[in-house]
């Protein structure tokens, strides 16, 4: 999901085809949607990451924004992680 600057969430998947496969990439519908919203921003942006921590996901961040970001782990994975 991305925050847009209303304070509403857009959520976002990629899109498939009949037989399944991607037509567009998660990342590239990111990106995308990033430039859209924000892309006449000046200021940089504070972008925060609440996931369950999967390397597939910090993947398809750092193609969008090119850097790792600091990713907060959701509630249920900590307390799950933790509790072992």
């Amino acid at each position: 999901m991305l925050e847009k600057k209303d304070k509403d969430f857009d959520y976002m998947v990629a899109p498939i085809n009949e037989q399944g496969q991607e037509i567009v990439s998660l990342p590239e519908v990111l990106k995308s949607r990033v430039i859209k919203e924000y892309g006449a921003e000046s200021e940089p942006l504070p972008v925060v990451a609440i996931t369950d921590g999967a390397q597939v996901i910090r993947q398809h961040l750092y193609a969008v924004f090119g850097v790792m970001l600091v990713v907060i782990l959701d509630w249920y994975i900590w307390v799950r992680k933790c509790a072992i």
